[in-house]
């Protein structure tokens, strides 16, 4: 990459863009300047002056007058995410079949993934997969026999393959295969595959077009929150010869689970130009659509000519549609290929509108989003979501669409022309990109800057830490990868530091999940993903956030009924119920963490009292998003020992098989009157041991001045910490079946708090940390050293650091 290059990369992101979207602009201005050969070198550069390829610009003549009245590429670029971090709903098939649970039957059934764990595939069983099938090639050979068609596609677009088996062949896309050339075909692929219900357009959309590749596309909007609506409607028809496309078992670009890609894949375009930093992301699907982009490094890509029909939003009705022909847009009235009138009315269009509502209120985080849909003879199935919709280059962008973008464009202009924010950019992109270089100059493949930065500033604290390890053993630690306390805690030596994973290799690990840790990220995301475990999460009621410039309270799942969407209505809730949890909507270590009371007529924040002034401020405060939650009361053995904080215990869960999950660690802590109302270690927190098989719980230590210390009695209640764990085979039982409910994660950090009649879960980690003071186990370490190995393996890699 050119160093002009990587400056107009810097100074888009100083701007306010994400990575993935600013190299996505440049890419199609080099490539439009390099082979477009249509237009003279005055019309590009008035065209990318405004956001525009010279293309657009003369397909609807946009001209100095009436620029302003459209969204431009740069512009829809630069909005992006519209969704923040909640665009991974949508992005993936499996993790929208899963979020979306109680709209199933609008979606294709989905029955087994597959992808690259390690050296070898990996076949999961998923949400719809019958019992019957194992999750072997056999279970899905079998299940091609007897639901007789299926479809296999990557986790987002509609690009579906059909498998089929007729008169005791296999065929994919009507070419006959073997059982062994279908599965050495799934083998050799690259790619995250779902094996899916096979979904056939029904009748109406048959008689204008006899294949199956054709949708109802909708683009919603949710402004506010509180109102989600189809914004503009229309139906993409396929218009040339269909051909086969199994060929995406080996398309370039693809990639295996176990990387470092994020939900967001990127597109072909991007895969070779991942500059700034690995998880900056952009749609995964053609941006433009029905328009030739072309790779840098490549050849331009096969297009199917489509033809586009808007429908009108009131009744559903459709008169005449679009088709690309050259550079010109061409109103027709019958299909190109078959003749067939375009014109006639959605079926059920207000039964669409209704559900599309419905969808949007169950996850009204998200804002913005496209919906492909094939309209069958029984319904309705939804079969792709995007977080962020191909740009229609050929009906383009109606009027109310326009003018709810012109509002995200010119609110993100307006954060992004405020100097603190550009400032705050400019530090952020530049550090990150120092720490890359390093990385990239001194560590083995697929470490990530920001833990090796982690690591030279925990080195350094420790380096300058006294605790009785002597700077010749402090030096022989950092060289072997240990941090120095380590040594004495381990009892490391020369002979056995192997048997050990050392801190650095366990930061080299991260991140040992594959993509779909994505989920553990937030608070509200896994309480979607696992809602048939929801008597193990608290109560979810509001989540406040920022929208469209105004601050919004937003109904949970959980939010009892007849509390409307007021901050009013939080206080009457707090009345109502006594205590609940305020909660960043991201943090970790109760950063930010409030315990909301009422007694006696007084609120309360951290057993403070405060004002409700005082309380309407923090929780209105613009740099914060918070959830408002049930407050999880602890069992009353354990609050005898300490009350003021949800005492909680860390169980540490493994898949060494990938599918198996097994507990390996289990500690418990403490909080005491210097954390607060949490129970964070390096505040002045406790830690204490638990035996797995038995649930007791002893050896109590405090940190001090970073020092580890005994510490049998609480030192503000005097209680002893000591005794059996009430509720632990519910406990037990309850971490091992939620990780069989999340089969795509392997190595997961539980946050227990034991209640009265069970446990509840304030988090689950999707990287749990080092302890500090507990050991990891001998069946932990065996498992971490055995990750170490494969991943060593696959990029090759001797040693912790480049020789």
């Amino acid at each position: 990459m050119s160093l002009l290059r990587k400056f107009k990369i810097m100074h888009m992101r100083i701007n306010g863009f994400y990575g993935g979207k600013a190299r996505w602009w440049l890419n199609a201005k080099q490539y439009d300047e390099k082979y477009n050969q249509n237009y003279t070198e005055r019309e590009k550069k008035w065209a990318y002056k405004h956001g525009f390829l010279p293309s657009v610009v003369e397909r609807y003549g946009i001209n100095d007058d009436n620029y302003e009245d459209f969204i431009s590429l740069y512009d829809y670029c630069h909005i992006f995410p519209v969704n923040d971090i909640f665009r991974k709903w949508i992005n993936d098939r499996v993790t929208t079949r899963d979020v979306l649970k109680p709209f199933a039957e609008y979606l294709p059934r989905q029955y087994f993934q597959l992808y690259k764990r390690d050296s070898d595939v990996q076949i999961i069983k998923l949400l719809d997969c019958p019992d019957e099938y194992e999750d072997t090639y056999e279970g899905i050979l079998q299940l091609i026999q007897d639901k007789g068609k299926l479809s296999i596609a990557k986790t987002l677009g509609t690009n579906f393959i059909t498998l089929a088996y007729e008169n005791g062949q296999y065929a994919i896309d009507d070419e006959i295969v073997s059982d062994e050339e279908l599965i050495n075909k799934i083998i050799d692929s690259l790619g995250i595959l779902v094996i899916m219900e096979y979904v056939e357009c029904g009748q109406a959309t048959k008689t204008i077009e006899p294949g199956n590749a054709n949708y109802l596309k909708l683009i919603v909007y949710n402004k506010y929150g509180d109102n989600p609506k189809v914004g503009q409607a229309y139906l993409s028809i396929n218009a040339s010869k269909q051909y086969s496309n199994h060929e995406f078992f080996y398309a370039e670009g693809t990639t295996s689970m176990g990387n470092e890609e994020d939900l967001d894949s990127k597109s072909d375009m991007q895969a070779k130009d991942t500059e700034i930093d690995q998880d900056d992301d952009t749609i995964g699907r053609n941006f433009m659509e029905n328009e030739v982009v072309l790779p840098l490094q490549g050849q331009p890509q096969k297009v199917t000519r489509r033809v586009f029909v808007p429908i009108c939003l009131e009744d559903g009705t459709f008169d005449g549609g679009k088709q690309l022909q050259g550079n010109r847009i061409a109103e027709i009235t019958t299909h190109p290929t078959t003749n067939a009138p375009l014109k006639g009315q959605i079926g059920n269009w207000n039964e669409i509108l209704n559900l599309v509502e419905k969808i949007g209120k169950f996850i009204p985080q998200i804002e913005y989003m496209g919906i492909d849909a094939i309209l069958t003879d029984d319904g309705i199935k939804m079969v792709d979501f995007a977080a962020h919709p191909s740009y229609p280059q050929v009906v383009g962008f109606n009027e109310e669409m326009t003018d709810y973008l012109k509002l995200k464009v010119n609110l993100t202009k307006k954060e992004a022309a405020k100097w603190a924010n550009k400032k705050k950019n400019f530090k952020k992109k530049s550090n990150t990109f120092m720490w890359i270089r390093l990385t990239r100059f001194l560590c083995p493949p697929k470490m990530r800057p920001l833990i090796y930065k982690w690591w030279h500033i925990t080195m350094w604290d420790d380096l300058f830490s006294r605790n009785g390890v002597s700077l010749k053993e402090k030096r022989w630690a950092y060289k072997h990868g240990f941090l120095s306390y380590r040594l004495e805690q381990y009892g490391i030596t020369e002979d056995n530091y192997k048997d050990f994973i050392s801190d650095y290799d366990y930061r080299y690990l991260r991140h040992i999940n594959n993509k779909y840790r994505v989920w553990l990220e937030d608070k509200i995301t896994v309480k979607y993903i696992c809602s048939d475990y929801n008597q193990f999460f608290p109560q979810y009621y509001y989540h406040i956030s920022v929208r469209n410039g105004q601050k919004r309270i937003i109904p949970l799942m959980d939010c009892p009924e007849g509390f409307g969407t007021d901050f009013e209505d939080i206080f009457r809730l707090v009345e109502k119920v006594g205590v609940l949890a305020c909660k960043p909507q991201r943090g970790s270590q109760g950063e930010g963490f409030y315990k909301f009371s009422y007694h006696n007529g007084k609120y309360y924040l951290n057993h403070k009292e405060s004002s409700k002034d005082e309380v309407y401020e923090i929780l209105n405060n613009e740099e914060s998003q918070y959830l408002i939650t049930e407050y999880i009361q602890m069992h009353s053995s354990l609050k005898k020992i300490y009350d003021g904080a949800v005492n909680t215990l860390r169980i540490i869960v493994f898949k060494k098989d990938g599918k198996t999950p097994e507990i390996g660690n289990a500690y418990m802590r403490f909080g005491s009157s210097k954390t607060g109302a949490v129970d964070n270690m390096g505040a002045g927190g406790m830690f204490v041991q638990v035996d797995i098989e038995t649930g007791r719980f002893h050896n109590g230590k405090i940190i001090t001045e970073n020092n580890i210390l005994p510490c049998s009695h609480h030192p503000d209640t005097g209680e002893l910490i000591e005794g059996i764990l009430p509720n632990w085979d519910i406990v037990k039982q309850g971490v091992i079946d939620l990780s069989y409910a999340m089969p795509q994660l392997e190595y997961l950090g539980f946050d227990v708090a034991i209640s009265e009649d069970g446990m509840k879960l304030p988090e689950i980690n999707r990287a749990p940390g080092y302890p500090k003071i507990e050991k990891f186990t001998p069946l932990t370490n065996d498992y971490l050293l055995y990750k170490l190995e494969q991943k060593r393996k696959k990029y090759n890699v001797t040693h912790y650091t480049k020789k």
